[in-house]
């Protein structure tokens, strides 16, 4: 799991700009688990860690 302290986490917008995608297609990528992520407060956040193992998944 993630270290809550430790890591850095990303809102789906930002993980969309820097990977020049839609946010729609991140929201996917999240819902189909491709990329993982946690909900807080009603809002998806992804660490930095999930975001390295999706791109070395591509």
């Amino acid at each position: 799991m993630w270290d809550l302290f430790e890591e850095e986490f990303y809102l789906p917008k930002e993980v969309a700009e820097k990977l020049r995608v839609s946010l729609r297609t991140v929201q996917r990528w999240l819902e189909e688990e491709k990329i993982k992520g946690i909900k807080v407060g009603g809002v998806w956040r992804i660490p930095e860690s999930s975001l390295k193992e999706f791109l070395r998944q591509q």
